[in-house]
């Protein structure tokens, strides 16, 4: 039997998708929970139409992301602190400083979770730092820490 998923179900696919499973899956199993409909020719014209649409929405993301990553890619970045004797600053950069400064540097809305560093940065120095845009898109750019 063709079944429309109206829920995530382990094993056998996500919402939207039209599975063939057995009669008695679908009757004691999904339909009883509201997992899922019994998918008949509209269903599954209606189900293809969404997928090609949800297919179209994904490649212009891509292509957004690609756009903002060679935009972030190569940057170079200042950013100025108050800092001792010794290069050591009284105050550190996190990742939402850098998001902020990257943000006004590119133009593009750059989130403090898209930024991985370890620690806030707390030195004088030049520091690369990777962007993570998505699983596959990383682009980089240097950050500069000055003294003011």
């Amino acid at each position: 039997m063709k079944v429309l998923l109206l829920d995530n179900v382990k094993g056998i696919g996500r919402v939207g998708d039209i599975k063939e499973v057995s009669d008695g899956y679908a009757r004691n199993f999904l339909f009883p929970r509201r997992k899922g409909k019994p998918a008949d020719g509209g269903i599954i014209r209606e189900a293809a139409l969404r997928g090609e649409q949800r297919a179209s929405q994904a490649q212009a993301e891509e292509s957004r992301i690609r756009e903002l990553a060679g935009r972030v890619e190569g940057v170079a970045l200042t950013l100025r602190g108050r800092a001792n004797e010794k290069g050591t600053l009284f105050s550190g950069f996190s990742e939402h400083h850098i998001a902020d400064a990257l943000h006004k540097a590119v133009g593009s809305q750059i989130d403090a979770s898209m930024i991985h560093i370890p620690s806030p940065i707390k030195s004088i120095g030049d520091f690369r730092i990777v962007v993570h845009l998505s699983e596959s898109i990383k682009p980089s750019f240097t950050l500069h820490i000055t003294a003011e």
